[in-house]
């Protein structure tokens, strides 16, 4: 044992060193933080309490997550049936570097395109297009004026349809109006349920008028064409322009006398927006 002792004497003291510093370590750790560990314990013991007591009796929390569930998903689904996304042509992309010129180019896109078909198919269209007369330098009202032309575009669309159904049905889109963008106070909360508003009339022959009627009224429900595509019509006004027999009703001047065989729709028009952590109104 002594020999054991004089040869590996360096090598024992260093270990019995290092377990005493282990152990000393161990205890002033211990000291350090005992008090900590056991207020926590209580604190999340005090938790666990508090909520047994917050759950009334008899309540079944999977069923409660169950319904959960089923109700986000109905909420999506009415979502999608009611939030307009405009066409892709008339979004500015995260990744375009000058919204100046895309919206120009859209606007030209439009011009050439829709407006020149409507042309052809002699619809005279309000070349307005509800549109500022100052052009919108910020990027957030391009975007609100773009996503007012898109509902425009819609209405052209069906106006063409229309009348390719019943030809030279649709004279005339006129009194196109686009709702300013809101201006939010600072601070101000995103509302759950925000909305462009587009107004204009469609005057035409009654079979036609009717046909954009029908559809701009038409349940989306389920419809996968259209969805993200609704627009909800907050008014519509069907007025004939003829003149009653006894002429009671003046002329107005420079009216088109082929009036007199055609109705007028008014239309205010919205685009929803939903915005699910929007604040109720």
């Amino acid at each position: 044992m002594g020999d054991i002792w004089q040869e590996h004497r360096k090598f024992i003291m260093s270990v019995v060193a290092g377990g005493l510093l282990l152990l000393v370590g161990v205890l002033l750790i211990d000291g350090a933080f005992d008090g900590r560990i056991q207020a926590a314990r209580a604190k999340i013991g005090r938790a666990k309490a508090d909520q047994k007591q917050a759950l009334p009796a008899g309540f079944d929390l999977r069923k409660a997550v169950e319904n959960r569930g089923t109700l986000e998903a109905g909420y999506d689904g009415l979502r999608t049936n009611v939030a307009r996304v405009p066409a892709k042509e008339w979004r500015i992309a995260s990744d375009v570097a000058d919204s100046d010129l895309y919206y120009n180019a859209q606007l030209e896109r439009f011009r050439n395109g829709t407006l020149e078909a409507c042309a052809v198919r002699n619809i005279d269209v309000d070349q307005r297009l509800g549109l500022p007369d100052a052009f919108p330098s910020q990027r957030s009202d391009q975007e609100h004026w773009m996503r007012g032309l898109d509902v425009v575009e819609q209405v052209l669309v069906i106006a063409l349809a229309a009348e390719r159904e019943v030809e030279g049905g649709i004279a005339r889109v006129e009194r196109i109006e686009i709702d300013k963008p809101e201006k939010k106070s600072p601070g101000a909360k995103t509302p759950f349920v925000a909305g462009t508003k587009v107004s204009l009339s469609v005057v035409g022959h009654p079979r036609a008028v009717s046909i954009v009627v029908r559809a701009l009224a038409q349940d989306n429900t389920g419809s996968e064409a259209l969805a993200g595509r609704w627009l909800a019509v907050e008014k519509a006004v069907v007025t004939s322009l003829d003149f009653p027999p006894d002429g009671s009703v003046k002329e107005r001047k420079g009216a088109d006398p082929n009036d007199r065989r055609r109705v007028e729709a008014r239309f205010d028009l919205r685009a929803l927006d939903v915005n699910p952590e929007g604040a109720l109104r």
